[in-house]
């Protein structure tokens, strides 16, 4: 084999995981796909992109995989406690359907399925380039896939709510997921550096503009509070100089321009901007645009909502009533006069609470402080706890966001719903690991 041929095929080799693990994200991540092709072809192509990112990687697959059992054997507090929550979940799931005629039980092996998942990620861990290469490419899929079907007149494959907008493989509800996760290690880098390549500004506009189609009131506060936090933590940092701040309002105007004016709010001042805009881009109907004069209609507002109002009371009776044992993972619903059937509670803690019980509860939420509180262990003994920071921002950000959505949302057991966290939970356990490793040596 020549050097060049040789050259090519390693810088192929190289490639392939991060192609294959970009696949895994955005296969994932278009949720609309399991409507079309069904729920088992999209697990299977999920499961698929990352068996194949595992096999492409340099580590010889079965002593890696196996690998992780060393800290099972050895009792490590850090490694019990980690899978002892998947563990705990589970059997939470399974106590309440045994105590409610089988009710949920269906669903744990998904999240045996999804702890294989994550025990590929943990024993492998994704490169921060790997993850972000994913998200690029789902949001690039979901952005450009919104303009081809937009302004194709592809009207069968808009999902277009009041005042809100989506596409097939990403509809309203989803789309947001696309862009959301970018925000927050796009804004930190924007943030601290000087001089932030093409690319980062490129697609932290892109990100916001697909949380401002969507529409999501739980996407905008977050967008919100990640600006907030940010600029807090760089003046922490930094000092209150003219640079960070200078840059956290520009960051500010163009998240306010693109998250609150392409779907936009009466409380944006740029609103009247888009009066004008509205002329150029096709009127559908349900699309929220008002046919004939252009003019964008407000979006929805973050204000009252009395669905959620109904949900959250029959998420607190769930709890009273199931706290225990629970009733059955699934089965704490809710209905109002506007709903035409029963809905799940859309807030996580209260709908597992009620239906896993206590230890399903406990479980869940080992889940994420688990990893949460030993890396925050570390930044405490780190002496450089800023870079340890700075290489974190990305897995720190998708959980803290889905976290923070879990308060709005019910919990999912598809792989749509867990791609991005799972490599995040992943990244975080082993930077911890890696940490504790480095200071001992």
């Amino acid at each position: 084999m020549s050097s060049e041929s040789f050259s090519a095929f390693s810088a192929n080799h190289i490639r392939a995981p991060l192609i294959a693990f970009a696949l895994f994200i955005t296969v994932s991540g278009l949720a609309g796909i399991k409507l079309v092709i069904g729920a088992p072809l999209h697990w299977a192509l999920a499961l698929t992109a990352i068996l194949a990112w595992a096999l492409f990687r340099a580590e010889p697959l079965l002593n890696t995989v196996v690998a992780p059992f060393a800290g099972l054997v050895s009792r490590a507090p850090e490694w019990l406690l980690f899978w002892g929550a998947w563990v705990c979940f589970c059997l939470g799931i399974l106590i309440a359907g045994w105590v409610n005629g089988g009710a949920g039980v269906y669903t744990v092996p998904k999240y045996l399925a999804l702890m294989g998942v994550l025990w590929l990620l943990v024993s492998f861990v994704p490169k921060t380039e790997e993850l972000v290469s994913g998200l690029y490419l789902l949001a690039a899929v979901g952005g450009v896939g919104f303009l081809i079907v937009w302004l194709g007149g592809f009207s069968d494959w808009l999902e277009l709510p009041p005042k809100r907008y989506g596409w097939a493989l990403l509809p309203p509800g989803v789309l947001w997921k696309a862009g959301v996760f970018l925000i927050p290690p796009l804004c930190w880098v924007l943030l601290n550096r000087r001089y932030p390549s093409k690319r980062q500004w490129s697609f932290f506009f892109l990100a916001c503009a697909l949380v401002g189609l969507d529409g999501s009131r739980t996407a905008a506060l977050l967008a919100a509070m990640i600006w907030l936090l940010f600029s807090v933590l760089v003046c922490c940092r930094f000092g209150l100089s003219n640079a960070p701040v200078k840059r956290a309002l520009i960051i500010a105007v163009w998240m306010l321009v693109l998250i609150g004016g392409i779907n936009p709010s009466p409380w944006n001042p740029v609103i009247h901007v888009y009066s004008v805009l509205g002329e150029l881009v096709p009127n559908y109907p349900g699309s929220g645009t008002e046919a004939g004069n252009g003019l964008i209609q407000p979006g929805r507002e973050l204000g009252g909502d009395s669905i959620r109002t109904a949900m959250l009371i029959e998420g607190v009776r769930g709890v009273q009533e199931h706290f225990l044992l629970g009733s059955g993972f699934g089965t704490t619903v809710a209905q109002t006069e506007s709903m035409d059937s029963p809905m799940v509670v859309h807030m996580t803690y209260l709908q597992v609470l009620a239906d896993t019980g206590l230890l399903g509860f406990l479980g869940y939420m080992g889940i994420f402080l688990v990893p949460l509180w030993y890396f925050f262990l570390a930044m405490r003994r780190a002496n450089d706890s800023w870079s340890l920071f700075d290489e974190n921002a990305l897995p720190l950000g998708i959980v803290g966001i889905y976290m923070f959505s879990s308060l709005l949302h019910p919990i999912s057991n598809e792989i749509s719903e867990w791609a991005v966290v799972l490599p995040a939970l992943a990244m975080l356990f082993k930077a911890t690991e890696r940490f504790e490793s480095a200071s001992r040596s």
